[in-house]
């Protein structure tokens, strides 16, 4: 793992992380229980533009960890950064489902909801997310002062 970690360290920075695959796919055989190499192969597969590939992984992974949020969580920052909230919603989402909890992974889907300006949502789900840990409470008041003054009232009530 650690030989894995240091090809895809140096591999990163010269936008040629897609070369990891191979290496990936066989430590995933040899060693199919081990978390943190799904999480290369999907940043690998992301890189690579293999987009169908990353649900299947994902599917493997949570097998793997259950219970575990980060390969919904990693799903979400690849689609993020390709600026598709779309897919990271639908990763976040599914990772609630998967894992059973309707708290899972609240802080994510409250700012996907402030981006959105879905204040609704963003109240509902930064309302968890305090609830299941009060730390959250500094970022939620920092994500609601964005909202504009329209917007406010709403969220008032939703509080």
């Amino acid at each position: 793992m650690a030989a894995l970690l240091g090809l895809e360290r140096a591999l990163t920075p010269m936008n040629r992380l897609t070369e990891i695959l191979p290496e990936v796919r066989a430590a995933i055989g040899a060693n199919p229980g081990s978390g943190a190499i799904y999480g290369v192969g999907l940043r690998a597969y992301a890189q690579a533009d293999l987009l169908d590939s990353i649900p299947l992984l994902v599917d493997k992974w949570g097998k793997v960890t259950p219970g575990d949020e980060t390969p919904y969580r990693e799903w979400a920052a690849a689609a993020l950064a390709r600026r598709d909230r779309t897919t990271a919603k639908r990763a976040y989402l599914l990772g609630r489902e998967r894992i059973g909890k309707p708290d899972v992974l609240a802080p994510e889907l409250a700012q996907l909801a402030v981006i959105e300006e879905d204040w609704p949502t963003a109240t509902r789900e930064w309302s968890a997310a305090v609830r299941k840990l009060p730390g959250y409470r500094s970022s939620a008041l920092a994500m609601f002062s964005q909202a504009k003054p329209d917007a406010r009232p709403a969220i008032l009530r939703g509080l």
